[in-house]
């Protein structure tokens, strides 16, 4: 199974690849970044062609078309709205909350959102 990082960036950088190149590597993962606010860029390496609102790009199908909750997993990082928009998402395709103590198929990243 290949890991498949979806970023949110609100402003292009000429510098995106070389700011997760470390992380590609190690992961040996898909780098699938998505602009909410400027022109897409293309960069030798890394696919950028996706606009818009992650959420809305998940919901159309854009990207995340293929991922199912019986073979594979989420993780959500992100602002409260965020987290809670993508739940109702997930939860209404068959994906189920995962905790520390109960196995799930998506988990919601807590940490930083207050």
């Amino acid at each position: 199974m290949k890991l498949t990082e979806l970023f949110d960036i609100i402003y292009c950088d000429e510098n995106i690849k070389k700011k997760y190149s470390k992380f590609i590597e190690t992961f040996d993962c898909n780098f699938i970044p998505t602009y909410t606010r400027e022109e897409p860029l293309n960069y030798e390496g890394v696919t950028h062609k996706y606009k818009g609102r992650i959420t809305n790009l998940i919901k159309d199908g854009v990207v995340f078309n293929k991922a199912t909750p019986e073979n594979d997993k989420v993780m959500l990082c992100g602002s409260m709205a965020f987290n809670l928009e993508m739940k109702e998402y997930l939860e209404a395709r068959g994906w189920k909350e995962g905790s520390v103590k109960e196995e799930g198929t998506f988990v919601l990243e807590k940490a930083f959102v207050g």
